[in-house]
């Protein structure tokens, strides 16, 4: 799955809209996290990566992508790249996602 998301800028958006729906609804609303759960953005992520996905998501926070990479890298530039970085450093984490089928939308 690391090779897949170093390679994959949607499979790696998708990863971190993955994450984004696992934080939980005050970590959403505050952007930052509040829990130490191992779920979700730490710390040093959240603000960023939670700007992300949810510009990727748009008004169905728990739902599927609403908009293209091209248009994410259009309102925030190299945000594909920073969402390959980050994915990468959660990778054991979506792995976990994804093996458990936890995120109907997370499939690589």
């Amino acid at each position: 799955m690391l090779a897949a998301l170093g390679k994959d800028s949607l499979l790696s958006v998708r990863g971190v809209c993955a994450l984004y729906r696992r934080q939980s609804l005050e970590e959403k609303f505050a952007q930052r996290a509040l829990e130490r759960n191992n779920k979700g953005f730490s710390i040093a992520d959240v603000k960023l990566a939670s700007c992300y996905a949810k510009f990727m998501l748009g008004e169905q926070t728990q739902g599927d992508i609403q908009r293209s990479v091209r248009e994410l890298d259009r309102r925030y530039p190299y945000a594909s790249d920073r969402c390959i970085t980050i994915s990468m450093r959660y990778s054991k984490q979506l792995f976990s996602i994804y093996e458990k089928e936890e995120d109907q939308y997370f499939h690589p």
